[in-house]
């Protein structure tokens, strides 16, 4: 099967092609999923066929979020009083 992944007319092909491609020619070796299963345990499941490659990982950053300390709670009567309104003499 991995001689077959590997033909040059196959080479750059993703599994669900070659799978359709062979059942075309009254071939079948595998499904798609075995396919798969073999490019992995080969290490051959990289970018293949017109999907865009994958892109590279961008490094983790270093900055560090202190939490600075939570002041005091106030009383849920206080916390949830609602602001008050300026008085406007008209």
């Amino acid at each position: 099967m991995l001689s077959v992944l590997n033909e040059p007319r196959f080479a750059d092909k993703p599994p669900a092609f070659i799978v359709a491609t062979l059942a075309d020619e009254d071939v079948y070796i595998a499904s798609e999923a075995s396919f798969y299963r073999i490019m992995r345990k080969h290490g051959q499941n990289k970018h293949r066929g017109r999907a865009r490659a994958g892109r590279p990982q961008r490094a983790r950053s270093t900055h560090v979020y202190v939490f600075s300390p939570q002041p005091e709670s106030k009383s849920l009567s206080e916390r949830h009083r609602p602001a008050k309104l300026a008085e406007v003499n008209v």
